[in-house]
């Protein structure tokens, strides 16, 4: 073992939690140690060794410890406050248990118990996944299932790469191929639900992974706020939900307080934040921001026009004014911070959807400029008129609603206008997850009216493919329904739409999936292709 010229170990790998107080040896060359102690050693776990060298975290010394009263530990944080503990207090795990009543842990001299998401890992290196399956051949060997999440007590690297691993209480070798660090995977995992790679996600989620939180107390919904939005496909819409569904929780915050969704808004990262749930969009972090806030402070655009226009639907009326007029921990509005940040075009809009009228549950109106000037922008899409549409829009202006909350980007998905140019131009500026006071979304107009141009463009703008309405429905039921386009362009639609990860399997409020609307509509084609 290497040291130092003060004989201190270098690159300490091991560390130990003194599970009990003992005094020195008479001679003075094993040092004392007191229960919840940190001790960091070089040398690899030996079972046999009476003592341990290292250096005594706790008290600054090094030398000798006994190993009788040392137990390996991985070093962790809390995420919240627990008995006298505060959140973020370093921690030290003695064992990973996944059952009740959890990990056993020291802070101080005192021993507690809490389960495993009421701690993230900065130093997750001695945490590695299972990303191969392995049955054992040797009594010391470990059988692997995939997504097992193992205590990695000793990196041999003299013996073809066979590793010391912990599971469920029992110490066995494990080859590291068959293995990957705990915040390697889960940075994977990020990529591929924001690339739409089902099958790889499903391969390695299960609920026993996603109660574990990484670096910073981050989870995999908040590394993939982070993913390039060049890199998402519309598929990630399938891989996010099973995330949520897996046991991914979107409410939860990382050491600043900060949710997934205020993470994508401080990326514009509009398509992960349209993903997850509603109650989920307006949390608090710790300067008291909701994503609305941080989305505006960041002039994230997308993202603040999202989160304003959710608020148009019926179903969150009731939450309407809360949410736009709640105070940061400062005591400014989203509103305030927007004027203070000299953000004039976001400042202009969130004025806009503070004057609408809502007249009862389903109507809005507009004073009579902004009516006139929205009548105007459907009217040069609806024509074509490109180049004035283009010198009308604005960022505070796209988004106007009729009384049914439609926009001009959602009339003209559900018109039979298919100009490529008119749509790239309204989707400029206008925000394609909008929906209507129903919850209808452009993508459930463009179903209906069998709109292919309108479909690729949002489906290329990321937007939810399984975005419900009040009643349940979602844009393929539209596809289905007998209103609807005929049956060879609701099968072509309902293609694209089925690739980018659509569920075919939903059911609206009245249990009717897309497949049997289709068969009650007698759309023979688009019913042959929901039962492949």
């Amino acid at each position: 073992m290497a040291s130092n010229s003060t004989g201190e170990p270098e690159d300490c790998s091991y560390t130990y939690a003194a599970t009990r107080c003992q005094s020195a040896s008479a001679d003075g060359r094993v040092l004392a140690v007191q229960t919840g102690d940190l001790i960091c050693a070089c040398n690899p776990p030996l079972f046999d060794s009476p003592t341990i060298h290292g250096r005594n975290l706790s008290t600054g010394q090094t030398g000798i410890f006994p190993s009788d009263c040392l137990m390996r530990c991985i070093r962790a944080n809390l995420r919240s406050n627990f008995d006298q503990l505060q959140a973020a207090a370093e921690v030290l795990i003695t064992e990973i248990r996944m059952q009740q009543p959890g990990c056993p842990f020291y802070c101080g001299d005192s021993c507690y118990t809490r389960p495993i998401d009421w701690f993230y890992f900065d130093c997750s290196e001695d945490l590695a996944v299972v990303v191969r399956a392995y049955s054992a051949r040797e009594e010391d060997e470990h059988s692997l299932a995939v997504s097992q999440v193992l205590w990695i007590l000793h990196r041999r690297t003299s013996d073809l790469g066979w590793w010391l691993g912990e599971y469920n209480g029992r110490a066995a070798y494990v080859h590291c191929s068959c293995v990957m660090p705990l915040d390697e995977i889960q940075t994977l995992l990020a990529q591929w639900a924001m690339k739409g790679d089902f099958e790889a996600i499903r391969a390695i989620v299960t609920p026993e992974l996603m109660r574990f939180y990484g670096k910073n107390g981050q989870t995999v919904l908040m590394l993939a706020a982070t993913v390039d939005a060049l890199q998402s496909k519309a598929s990630a819409a399938k891989c996010v939900r099973y995330l949520i569904h897996s046991g991914c929780d979107p409410r939860a915050s990382d050491t600043s307080g900060n949710t997934a969704a205020h993470m994508a808004a401080a990326l514009d990262n509009i398509q992960l934040l349209a993903l997850l749930p509603f109650e989920a969009k307006w949390l608090l972090n710790s300067m008291g921001f909701t994503p609305l806030m941080v989305a505006v402070q960041a002039g994230s655009w997308k993202c603040a026009k999202h989160l304003l226009h959710l608020l148009r639907q019926s179903r969150y009326r009731q939450q309407r004014d809360s949410c736009i007029h709640i105070r940061a921990g400062d005591g400014r509005t989203a509103l305030d911070i927007a004027k203070d940040g000299g953000k004039n075009d976001i400042a202009q809009m969130i004025e806009n959807e503070i004057g609408f009228n809502h007249a009862g549950p389903r109507s809005i109106f507009l004073e009579h400029t902004l009516e006139d000037t929205r009548k105007r922008l459907v009217r040069f899409a609806e024509k074509s008129q490109n180049s004035e549409l283009r010198e009308l829009l604005t960022l505070s202006n796209s988004d106007l609603p009729d009384r049914t909350g439609r926009t001009a980007l959602c009339i003209f998905s559900d018109g039979k206008e298919n100009n490529k140019h008119i749509a790239r131009s309204l989707l400029s500026n206008c925000d394609p997850t909008c929906a209507d006071v129903g919850g209808g979304t452009c993508l459930h107009a463009a179903m209906l009216s069998g709109n292919l141009v309108a479909l690729q463009i949002l489906l290329g703008a990321g937007v939810d493919v399984n975005a419900c309405t009040e009643d349940g429905t979602t844009p393929l039921m539209q596809a289905a329904r007998q209103t609807g386009c005929d049956d060879a362009v609701a099968v072509k639609m309902s293609r694209l739409l089925l690739q980018s990860g659509a569920d075919w399997t939903a059911r609206n409020s009245a249990g009717n999936t897309a497949l049997s609307m289709a068969r009650e509509s007698r759309k023979t084609s688009l019913s042959t292709l929901l039962q492949q």
